[in-house]
Order: structure tokens, then C-alpha cells, then sequence
């Protein structure tokens, strides 16, 4: 395994999707900007935005592709963390002139992620302390702060039995 990825979400997503039972999720990028941080399998997680401030799940890397906004929309559907066409753009719009992105843009970033898990309240994970407070999209971190963080301390898995990202999960989400 290489790279891990902290990826930023908001509260919504994360809600719309731990609601669900999906095989994959769409980790969307309202400025299609490309995502080069983490090869297949790697593992990919999610953190909420404040007020929250902690990591809730996470998946395993798929691919990224640029799409337009209609065909994200067709291909993920309600893996996108939307219940509709409609509030996706509405979400996406939101974003981009939150960001000052173009809105005329007709593309998404898709960060295709497998095997999504979503972890209740009372086990979210405290972001590492050096995490920086002026991250905005999300950052890449090496393997020991997850082995010793994420993993042996709060799942107490041992990494060096569990170095599969199938078996992993599957240990998450137990």
C-alpha cells in the first residue's frame, strides 16, 4: 500500500452515504482539478469539515476521471451523497462560487472510491495534531500516522496481518 489521502467532505455527504449500502461512491471535486495523490487501492478518508473536524469513513482508490456534470450524475447517481439531479448541481454551484470556480465549468473531478465505510459518531477518529488548520481540499499522509492512529490504536489491528485493504475494511466495518 502506498499513500494515504485525508480527503475534506461536508456533513451532507457523509449523512447521504452512511445512510446507504453502496459498493463505490463519487468523492466529487467542484473544480474538476486533477487528483494524482494515490494510486488503486490505496486507501482514501474522509474528513469532516468543522464544526465536526474529525475523520468519519473512508474508501479504498479507484480511479479519477473529469466528467461532465450530467454523466457523474447518470453513472453515480445517488453516490454522488445527493438524492437528485437537481441538488447535486444545486451543491456543486454552491461550491464553486463559495471557491470562485467557473460556473459555466460543464465538468466534475470524480474520485471513484470502492468498498466505502462510514463510522458512527462515537467512533470518529481525531485528525493527527499537526494537521494543518489552512487545508482545504485534503491531504496526503504516510502510512505510520494511520497505523498508529487509525488502525492499532483505535481498531487495535495489526497491521502487518491486515495489509490488504479488503481485509481492512472489512475489519472497520465490524
Amino acid at each position: 500500500m502506498g499513500n494515504i489521502y485525508v480527503g475534506l467532505t461536508d456533513y451532507d455527504w457523509y449523512c447521504t452515504l452512511k445512510s446507504e449500502n453502496f459498493d463505490e461512491v463519487n468523492f466529487w471535486r467542484p473544480g474538476g482539478t486533477p487528483f494524482r495523490a494515490l494510486k488503486p487501492n490505496d486507501l482514501f478518508l474522509f474528513k469532516l469539515k468543522r464544526p465536526y473536524y474529525a475523520i468519519v469513513g473512508g474508501g479504498f482508490f479507484v480511479k479519477y476521471s473529469l466528467l461532465p456534470i450530467t454523466l457523474a450524475w447518470e453513472a453515480f447517481g445517488g453516490k454522488n451523497g445527493t438524492s437528485s439531479y437537481t441538488e447535486f448541481s444545486n451543491r456543486l454551484r454552491r461550491y464553486r462560487e463559495k471557491n470562485r470556480i467557473d460556473l459555466s465549468n460543464p465538468y466534475v473531478g470524480c474520485i471513484i472510491l470502492t468498498q466505502p465505510f462510514f463510522f458512527e459518531q462515537e467512533d470518529w477518529i481525531d485528525p493527527p495534531n499537526d494537521w494543518p488548520s489552512n487545508t482545504v481540499v485534503g491531504k496526503t499522509w504516510i502510512q505510520k500516522w494511520v497505523k498508529e492512529s487509525v488502525f492499532s490504536k483505535k481498531y487495535a489491528i495489526d497491521w502487518n496481518e491486515h495489509q490488504n485493504p479488503i481485509k481492512w475494511c472489512q475489519m472497520i466495518k465490524r
